[in-house]
C-alpha cells in the first residue's frame, strides 16, 4: 500500500509533465525539458500550499497527504483525457527523433548509470548528516507528530526558523510512505531536475547538442552535488529552484514579455526563498536582470510583472513568515541572531545584544559571539562609525572572495594540498592561521566541506572567455547571464557573515550548476567536437570516486582514510545514521534502549546547545511507534507552545550530572554524553 502511496507525488510530476507537453505539442512548440521544468515548479507550488492548508486542520497525516495528492492527479489526467492532451504527447512522443550519435548515447548511459548508483545510495542509506539531525529531520518529526507545520517548544531554534521547503517535500513523502526511507530523495529529485534544466538553459545560451550534454556533465560531476544528492540537506534542493529561475528568466528575455513566463518566475523565486536563506542571493541577481528594462517607457508592463512576482512569492512564503513574525517578531527569526549572521549586520551592530533570561528549565537565547569589525583594527582607539563599519566591509571584500575561492581549490591529494596551505601561509593577511589549518584537515568527500577545484578553474578562465569569443545572435544573452551568475559568487561573503569560512564552501553549490551552461557553451565553441566529446566523458568519469566512496554513506569503504564507515550494502543503518557521532553512538543507543524497556510513552529532551535530536527520534521509531517526544529546554519564545498537558515519565538529558537539576526527576542512569532521568510521581 505504502508502495503505491508514494507514487502519488511522483504520478503528479509525470501527469503536469504530459499535460503541459501534449499542450505545447499542438502549438509546434513541444520542449519535454521546458515541459518538465513548469511541472517541477507546479509540484514544488502544491507541496507548499498543501501542507499550508492541510496545517490549518492538523491534516497533514498519511490520509489527508494521500487525498491531497490523489484529487490532483485525478485531474490532471482527466483534462489530459478529455481535450487529449495526453493523446498529443504520446504522438510527440512517438514522432520524436533523437538523432544522438553513438559517443552521445554512451555519454547518457554513463549519466545514466552515476544518477542510478545515486538513486540506490539515496534510498539504502538513513540521513546522517549533523545538520539534519540537528534541525532539518527533526522538524519534519515534529511536524509528522503534530500533523502540522504549527511551531512546537524547541531547545534549537533552527527547527522553527530555518526556511522550510525541502523539510516540507521530505514531510509528504514520510508520512505517504511511513516512515524516514524516502527522504534523500528529494535532494536526488532536485540533482535530476537541475541537470535537465542546466542542459535546457545551455540550449537558450546558443549552445549545441553537444554544449548542452558538455554542461549536464558539468553540473553532474560537482563534489559537493554528488555528495548532497544523497543526504537531507538542503542546497541541492535550492539549486533546482535557482535553475528553474534562470531558465524562465532567460525564456522572458528572449521573448515577448508577455509570453506568460512571469507566473513560472514567481513560483519559482517564492520556492527558493522558501527553501533556504541563499535562494535570496541567487534570486537577486536573476529578477534583477529580468526586469531591468528593455522598453523603459512601459512602465505599467513592468509594474504588472513585479506585483504579480512579489504577490507569488508573498503567497508561498507566508505561512513561513507568520509564524516568525509571531514568535520572534520577524520573518527569519530574532532581529539579533539575523544582525549576528548577516556580514553588514555586524559592521551596522556597534555592540552584541544582551542573552535573554532563561526561565525554569527554558533555555537562554544565546548573545551573539563578538566579532570584530570588518576592515579595522581592535583593541586601543576608538570604534569606528556605521559609515567606517560599513566602509570595513566594502574594504574587507576582496579579502573574504579570496579566502571563499582558496577552500574551492582544495584538492583530494594530501601532498598537493600540504604544499598549498603552505603558500598560502605566505599571505596570513589574507589567509588566516585558521582556514590554513582547516584546508590541511579537509574532508574531499565530505558533503559538508568538499571542494570543487576543477569546476572552480573551469568557471574563471570561462568566464573570462565569454568576453572574447566571436558574437553569436544570442551571445548578448550569454554575457548577461554571466555576469548574474558572477554576481551571486560576489554576494555570498558579502552578505553571509560566515560565507567566506569553511562553512561556507557547500553555499557555492549553487553557483557551480549555474556556472555550467556558461563554461559548457564557451568550450563548444573554443574546441572541436571530439574535444567536448572526450572532456564529457572525462567528467563522468571524475565523478565516480565522489559517488563511490561518500564519507558517511560509502558504496565501497577504505578505512580508515576516506571513509568514516564501511559500506553501506553492509552497515547497520543505526550505525549509518550515527556515523558522524561515533564517539556518542553508545550513548544515543543506550539511552533509547533504556527508554522502550520502561514502556515509556512520553519522553522529555533536554539537549542544550548542538546535541543532534533526531537520533532519538530514529531509535524510538517516533512518532509512528506512538511515543510522543517533546523538548523540556526552549527559550522565552517558543514558552507559548508549551502543552502544560504533556508530562514525561522520562527525560533524556545531555547536562544533568546528578538528576536534580528538573525538579520531580532522579537521575537512572548515565552513559557519558546523555542522563536518562525518571519521574519521580508516585502517579507512574
Amino acid at each position: 500500500m505504502r508502495e503505491f502511496l508514494l507514487t502519488l507525488p511522483v504520478a503528479f510530476v509525470a501527469a503536469s509533465w504530459a499535460t503541459l507537453l501534449g499542450a505545447a505539442a499542438r502549438k509546434g512548440r513541444g520542449d519535454w525539458r521546458d515541459a518538465f521544468l513548469r511541472a517541477a515548479v507546479i509540484w514544488g507550488a502544491l507541496v507548499a500550499l498543501s501542507t499550508e492548508v492541510l496545517s490549518l486542520f492538523h491534516g497533514v497525516t498519511q490520509a489527508g497527504v494521500a487525498l491531497f495528492w490523489g484529487l490532483v492527479v485525478g485531474a490532471l489526467l482527466a483534462v489530459g483525457l478529455w481535450k487529449g492532451l495526453l493523446r498529443s504527447t504520446w504522438t510527440y512522443i512517438l514522432q520524436a527523433r533523437t538523432g544522438f550519435a553513438i559517443s552521445e548515447k554512451l555519454l547518457l548511459a554513463g549519466i545514466a548509470v552515476v544518477v542510478l548508483l545515486l538513486l540506490v545510495i539515496a534510498w539504502i542509506s538513513p540521513p546522517n548528516n549533523v545538520d539534519s539531525l540537528l534541525y532539518h529531520m527533526a522538524r519534519v518529526a515534529h511536524w509528522v507528530q503534530d500533523a502540522s507545520l504549527e511551531h512546537f517548544p524547541s531547545g534549537f531554534e533552527h527547527q522553527l526558523t530555518k526556511p522550510i521547503w525541502a523539510e516540507t517535500a521530505i514531510l509528504h513523502l514520510r508520512v505517504l510512505w511511513g516512515d524516514d526511507r524516502p527522504a534523500n530523495l528529494v535532494q536526488w529529485f532536485s540533482m535530476v531536475g537541475s541537470l535537465i534544466g542546466i542542459s535546457a538553459i545551455a540550449g537558450l545560451l546558443g549552445g549545441n547538442r553537444r554544449a548542452q550534454l558538455l554542461a549536464a556533465t558539468l553540473a553532474l560531476s560537482i563534489p559537493m552535488g554528488i555528495l548532497q544528492a544523497t543526504s537531507t540537506q538542503n542546497d541541492y534542493a535550492v539549486v533546482i529552484w535557482a535553475v528553474c529561475l534562470a531558465y524562465f528568466v532567460i525564456r522572458r528575455r528572449q521573448a515577448d514579455p508577455a509570453s506568460g513566463e512571469i507566473a513560472y518566475i514567481g513560483l519559482a523565486a517564492g520556492l527558493g526563498l522558501l527553501t533556504k536563506g541563499t535562494g535570496y542571493i541567487y534570486s537577486l541577481p536573476l529578477l534583477v536582470w529580468c526586469f531591468w528594462p528593455r522598453r523603459p517607457w512601459k512602465l505599467v508592463a513592468w509594474a504588472r510583472d513585479a506585483a504579480v512576482v512579489g504577490l507569488l512569492i508573498g503567497v508561498l512564503n507566508a505561512g513561513f513568515w507568520a509564524r516568525n513574525l509571531v514568535t520572534f517578531g520577524g520573518p527569519f527569526g530574532t532581529s539579533e541572531w539575523l544582525a549576528s549572521n548577516l556580514t553588514l549586520g555586524r559592521a551596522l551592530r556597534a555592540t552584541p545584544p544582551a542573552p535573554s533570561t532563561p526561565v525554569g528549565n527554558q533555555a537562554a537565547t544565546p548573545a551573539p559571539t563578538p566579532v570584530p569589525e570588518l576592515g579595522t583594527k581592535t583593541g586601543a582607539g576608538q570604534s569606528p562609525g556605521v559609515l567606517g563599519r560599513v566602509a570595513g566591509v566594502a574594504i574587507d571584500l576582496p579579502r573574504r572572495l579570496l579566502r571563499v575561492t582558496a577552500y574551492q581549490l582544495v584538492t583530494p591529494f594530501g601532498v598537493i594540498t600540504r604544499r598549498y596551505a603552505a603558500v598560502l601561509e605566505a599571505f596570513p593577511g589574507i589567509f588566516p592561521v585558521e582556514q590554513t589549518d582547516r584546508i590541511r584537515r579537509l574532508e574531499w568527500n565530505h558533503e559538508d566541506f568538499a571542494p570543487s577545484p576543477v569546476h572552480m578553474v573551469l568557471a574563471g578562465v570561462t568566464f573570462a572567455g565569454v568576453w572574447f569569443l566571436r558574437p553569436k545572435a544570442r551571445w548578448g544573452g550569454l554575457r548577461a547571464y554571466t555576469g548574474a551568475v558572477a554576481l551571486t559568487y560576489l554576494l555570498l561573503p558579502v552578505v553571509i557573515g560566515h560565507g567566506a569560512s569553511v562553512w561556507g564552501i557547500r553555499y557555492v553549490l549553487p553557483f557551480f550548476v549555474l556556472s555550467s551552461p556558461v563554461a559548457a557553451v564557451v568550450l563548444a565553441h573554443a574546441f572541436s567536437g571530439r574535444v567536448v566529446s572526450v572532456a564529457a566523458f572525462s567528467l563522468v568519469a571524475l565523478s565516480l570516486p565522489w559517488t563511490l566512496l561518500n564519507n558517511t554513506r560509502p558504496l565501497f569503504t577504505d578505512l580508515p582514510y576516506t571513509t568514516r564507515v564501511e559500506s553501506i550494502l553492509v552497515m547497520d543503518r543505526t550505525e549509518l545514521l550515527l556515523a558522524n557521532l561515533q564517539r556518542e553512538q553508545d550513548a544515543y543507543w543506550n539511552a533509547a534502549v533504556l527508554v522502550e524497556a520502561m514502556k515509556c510513552r512520553q519522553v522529555g529532551l533536554r539537549l542544550p546547545g548542538y546535541s543532534p535530536e533526531y537520533p532519538f527520534w530514529w531509535l524510538l521509531n517516533a512518532p509512528e511507534s506512538g511515543i510522543r517526544i517533546e523538548s523540556v529546554y526552549h527559550s522565552a519564545y517558543t514558552d507559548k507552545y508549551v502543552d502544560p498537558t504533556f508530562e514525561p515519565c522520562v527525560i533524556i538529558c545531555s547536562d544533568c550530572a546528578t538528576g536534580d537539576e528538573i525538579p520531580g526527576y532522579s537521575l537512572m542512569a548515565g552513559y557519558g554524553w546523555f542522563s536518562v532521568l525518571q519521574s519521580t510521581r508516585t502517579d507512574g
